[in-house]
Protein backbone atom coordinates (compact mmCIF):
# COMPACT_ATOMS: atom_id res chain seq x y z
CA UNK A 1 0.00 0.00 0.00
CA UNK A 2 1.15 3.48 -1.10
CA UNK A 3 3.09 4.97 2.18
CA UNK A 4 0.64 8.31 1.14
CA UNK A 5 -2.53 6.58 2.01
CA UNK A 6 -1.64 6.07 5.69
CA UNK A 7 -4.44 2.98 6.04
CA UNK A 8 -7.06 4.21 3.51
CA UNK A 9 -7.65 2.52 0.23
CA UNK A 10 -7.94 3.97 -3.22
CA UNK A 11 -11.91 3.99 -4.82
CA UNK A 12 -12.74 4.86 -8.29
CA UNK A 13 -15.86 4.73 -8.82
CA UNK A 14 -16.39 4.44 -12.88
CA UNK A 15 -19.90 6.53 -12.88
CA UNK A 16 -21.60 3.98 -14.91
CA UNK A 17 -23.92 1.46 -13.15
CA UNK A 18 -24.35 2.48 -9.46
CA UNK A 19 -24.12 -1.40 -8.36
CA UNK A 20 -21.24 -1.70 -9.56
CA UNK A 21 -19.53 1.60 -7.74
CA UNK A 22 -20.95 0.40 -4.44
CA UNK A 23 -19.80 -2.79 -5.00
CA UNK A 24 -16.26 -0.90 -5.23
CA UNK A 25 -16.80 1.54 -2.60
CA UNK A 26 -17.59 -1.43 -0.08
CA UNK A 27 -14.28 -3.50 -1.35
CA UNK A 28 -12.14 -0.16 -0.67
CA UNK A 29 -13.44 0.09 2.81
CA UNK A 30 -12.49 -3.61 3.55
CA UNK A 31 -9.17 -2.96 2.27
CA UNK A 32 -9.02 -0.02 4.06
CA UNK A 33 -7.30 0.22 8.13
CA UNK A 34 -10.97 0.89 9.44
CA UNK A 35 -11.58 -1.66 12.42
CA UNK A 36 -14.69 -3.36 11.69
CA UNK A 37 -16.45 -6.50 13.53
CA UNK A 38 -19.61 -8.62 13.41
CA UNK A 39 -21.21 -8.03 17.06
CA UNK A 40 -24.48 -10.05 16.99
CA UNK A 41 -25.37 -9.59 13.35
CA UNK A 42 -24.84 -6.12 13.46
CA UNK A 43 -21.81 -4.13 11.82
CA UNK A 44 -19.37 -2.78 14.12
CA UNK A 45 -16.57 -0.36 14.04
CA UNK A 46 -13.97 0.41 16.35
CA UNK A 47 -13.12 3.79 16.74
CA UNK A 48 -11.23 6.01 19.01
CA UNK A 49 -12.39 2.92 21.68
CA UNK A 50 -15.21 3.15 21.23
CA UNK A 51 -17.95 1.15 19.46
CA UNK A 52 -20.36 2.26 16.84
CA UNK A 53 -23.52 0.75 15.13
CA UNK A 54 -22.19 1.88 11.45
CA UNK A 55 -25.93 3.05 10.07
CA UNK A 56 -26.13 5.43 7.51
CA UNK A 57 -24.11 8.16 9.02
CA UNK A 58 -21.55 6.43 10.47
CA UNK A 59 -20.94 4.72 7.30
CA UNK A 60 -20.35 8.48 5.43
CA UNK A 61 -17.88 9.21 8.15
CA UNK A 62 -16.07 6.03 8.29
CA UNK A 63 -15.78 6.35 4.59
CA UNK A 64 -14.55 10.06 4.62
CA UNK A 65 -12.08 8.70 6.73
CA UNK A 66 -10.71 5.46 5.20
CA UNK A 67 -11.53 5.98 1.80
CA UNK A 68 -9.53 8.25 -0.87
CA UNK A 69 -10.06 8.77 -4.50
CA UNK A 70 -6.96 9.69 -6.63
CA UNK A 71 -6.69 12.50 -8.60
CA UNK A 72 -3.35 13.41 -11.20
CA UNK A 73 -2.05 16.55 -10.50
CA UNK A 74 0.72 18.83 -11.89
CA UNK A 75 2.77 20.19 -9.43
CA UNK A 76 5.02 21.85 -12.10
CA UNK A 77 4.42 24.17 -15.29
CA UNK A 78 2.28 23.64 -18.82
CA UNK A 79 5.90 23.52 -19.88
CA UNK A 80 7.40 21.47 -17.56
CA UNK A 81 4.89 19.34 -16.15
CA UNK A 82 5.45 17.62 -12.85
CA UNK A 83 2.52 15.22 -11.92
CA UNK A 84 2.03 13.00 -9.56
CA UNK A 85 -1.18 11.69 -7.88
CA UNK A 86 -2.87 13.33 -4.75
CA UNK A 87 -5.56 11.66 -2.85
CA UNK A 88 -8.04 13.34 -1.46
CA UNK A 89 -10.72 11.79 1.32
CA UNK A 90 -14.13 10.13 -0.51
CA UNK A 91 -17.07 12.16 1.00
CA UNK A 92 -20.43 10.36 0.40
CA UNK A 93 -23.37 12.34 -1.34
CA UNK A 94 -25.61 13.61 1.93
CA UNK A 95 -29.04 12.33 1.83
CA UNK A 96 -31.47 14.36 -0.13
CA UNK A 97 -28.45 15.19 -2.79
CA UNK A 98 -28.20 13.58 -6.03
CA UNK A 99 -24.96 11.66 -6.23
CA UNK A 100 -23.47 12.91 -9.53
CA UNK A 101 -21.68 10.05 -9.91
CA UNK A 102 -24.30 7.63 -10.83
CA UNK A 103 -27.66 10.33 -10.74
CA UNK A 104 -29.44 8.61 -8.19
CA UNK A 105 -31.05 10.50 -4.99
CA UNK A 106 -29.84 9.03 -1.40
CA UNK A 107 -32.56 8.52 0.95
CA UNK A 108 -32.72 10.28 4.47
CA UNK A 109 -33.03 7.97 7.29
CA UNK A 110 -32.52 10.13 10.43
CA UNK A 111 -30.05 7.40 12.27
CA UNK A 112 -27.38 8.90 14.27
CA UNK A 113 -23.64 7.13 13.95
CA UNK A 114 -19.95 7.93 14.79
CA UNK A 115 -19.86 11.94 13.32
CA UNK A 116 -17.63 13.94 15.23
Amino acid sequence: MDDKLNGRAVYAPQGKDPDQDASALADAVARSSAKLINRGGQLIWVRDGKLYRVDPNAARVMIAEHVVTARLVNRGTAEEPNLDIEYVPYEPTPPGHTNAACGRRTSADGATGAGK
